[in-house]
């Protein structure tokens, strides 16, 4: 029987009626699923002491963690990858730099020069990524140890876009202390189209403006840069300028942008200020040690530490036989004022502190 056209439209209304009523009724709980979502959830994961370890075949290192009264367990480490980082060469991240691990869990590496950097990539490869739990990195350096430069390379200049790319459990790469310019890679790393899918945030010493002619694709910014779309006469088009925040901003607020409930720290020593470092082959930046030490404080409060490490020193141009022991007291104090809060914010991340202030999508 073919039903007249007025009852199905009676039908219709009622059937979309019925729907609105619903969705009216189910969407507030929906909405607070979502909101909750953004926010990391607290784990219930009990974390053991972190082991402290000390690369093997790092020129120095032993001699310096002796003098700061600083104990570690060796970390075996190929000769290939040691050979090759000495001399400033790129390795492949699909070959281990390290000894395998007994089990994976939170860790602290007491690391040396910057040319061994990339090993953390390797650490957090070992020992964080199988905890099969979302983290996030933070890194106090001068410079973006970001650059692509091929899926089959890693160096210390590159360590972060392996991470970002290779490593599931990675949700976001805070990069924090840059001192200068970054215009190169910048709008990729800044986009969530870019390969690096927005998870990386640059937080500098100074703001940086960064000019682009062509506006790149920063349509939906996933970080603490400041869009700013301006006329470029001279160009005859319009023009993007990104400006980065800084740490004096967002030092007491660094936990505001980790999404994630763990968080690894790196900390390479050349991003200090010369009344705290001194020159050894990277240059030096503007934070000052007190800075990274309020900061990891802060992370260590507000997020739980699963693992970190530190490197930048002693350098190895003024080794023997190239020149006689170097002894630079003001690092070494930068160095062991580090490490120590590193040390302090993993003891107290072993044990659940209950739900966490939401933080950025």
């Amino acid at each position: 029987m073919r039903r007249p056209l007025g009852s199905l439209r009676n039908l219709s209304l009622v059937l979309v009626l019925t729907g609105l009523g619903l969705l009216q009724t189910v969407w507030p709980s929906l909405h607070r699923g979502a909101s909750a979502a953004m926010a990391p959830a607290a784990s219930a994961l009990e974390l053991g002491p972190a082991r402290v370890v000390a690369p093997e075949k790092l020129p120095a290192l032993d001699e310096l963690l002796a003098r700061l009264g600083l104990a570690a367990e060796k970390l075996p480490v190929d000769s290939a990858f040691a050979a090759l980082a000495t001399v400033h060469c790129h390795s492949d991240p699909g070959e281990p730099a390290l000894a395998e691990s007994g089990a994976p869990g939170p860790v602290l590496m007491l690391n040396g020069f910057g040319d061994f950097h990339h090993l953390t990539y390797f650490l957090l490869e070992r020992d964080i990524e199988p905890l099969g739990v979302p983290f996030s990195v933070v890194n106090f350096d001068a410079h973006d140890d970001s650059h692509d430069v091929g899926q089959a390379s890693i160096d210390c200049g590159s360590w972060a876009h392996s991470a970002l790319s290779r490593l599931d459990h990675l949700q976001r790469y805070l990069h924090v202390g840059l001192p200068h310019p970054i215009y190169r890679d910048a709008a990729t790393w800044m986009s969530k189209a870019g390969p690096l899918a927005g998870r990386m945030d640059v937080i500098s010493v100074e703001p940086q403006a960064l000019f682009f002619s062509r506006p790149p694709p920063v349509d939906a910014i996933a970080n603490t840069a400041v869009r700013r779309d301006l006329l470029s006469p001279l160009l005859g088009q319009s023009g993007v300028e990104l400006i980065t925040p800084t740490l004096a901003e967002m030092g007491p607020k660094l936990a505001e942008r980790i999404p994630t409930e763990f968080v690894y720290v790196t900390v390479d020593l050349d991003v200090l200020d010369e009344a705290d470092f001194e020159e050894s082959g990277w240059g030096t930046g503007a934070v000052r040690t007190a800075q990274i030490v309020s900061a990891i404080q802060g992370l260590a409060a507000q997020r739980r530490l699963i693992g970190g490490d530190l490197t930048g020193y002693p350098p190895v141009f003024n080794l023997p036989p190239l020149a006689p022991p170097h002894r630079c007291e003001r690092c070494e104090r930068s160095y062991l004022a580090v490490a120590t809060a590193l040390r302090e914010g993993l003891q107290a991340s072993r044990s659940p502190r209950g739900p966490r202030a939401g933080a950025a999508p």
